[in-house]
């Protein structure tokens, strides 16, 4: 990934977790240790309907959180209404400062930026639930006019 300099090409990875932070905690315990295992050697992890909150997120992922800069986007309106996380491995951009999120619709759909030197990693993390489509299309289109001008 060009943040760090050594990759020529990025690991991006998407799950839909149908409610990461469950009630039942052994369902959710076995959902993170899925997830810590997928983890290993993957740059970017996309994850959609989490159902939490930044106390779960610090409660229930300190491990990924020494290996990933995690970038949560929750509802505004419930810990039980969609939810996306991102996590970025630091193996692969050892800087937070190089990684910026914009939420564009609460609890659904998260853009991502990673920058470095010349070069630059966008992600859209989306929950295709209740959106705002003209809005999500408006910023998409709004990356590919800048990435356009970059080229």
């Amino acid at each position: 990934m060009c943040p760090s300099g050594h990759k020529t090409s990025v690991d991006v990875v998407t799950w839909n977790a149908r409610s990461l932070f469950c009630a039942d905690r052994g369902v959710m315990h076995r959902k993170i240790i899925l997830l810590q295992q997928n983890l290993k050697n993957k740059d970017i992890y996309c994850i959609q309907e989490t159902k939490g909150s930044w106390a779960m997120v610090d409660r229930h992922m300190r491990l990924i959180k020494r290996t990933h800069w995690v970038l949560s986007n929750f509802s505004d309106k419930s810990i039980n209404a969609g939810g996306v996380i991102v996590l970025v491995s630091k193996k692969s951009v050892p800087l937070e400062g190089c990684i910026t999120q914009s939420v564009i619709i609460p609890g659904r759909v998260s853009r991502v930026l990673i920058q470095g030197v010349g070069c630059k990693q966008i992600v859209f993390n989306i929950h295709n639930i209740d959106l705002n489509l003209p809005l999500v299309v408006a910023a998409m289109r709004a990356e590919l006019l800048d990435c356009s001008v970059d080229a």
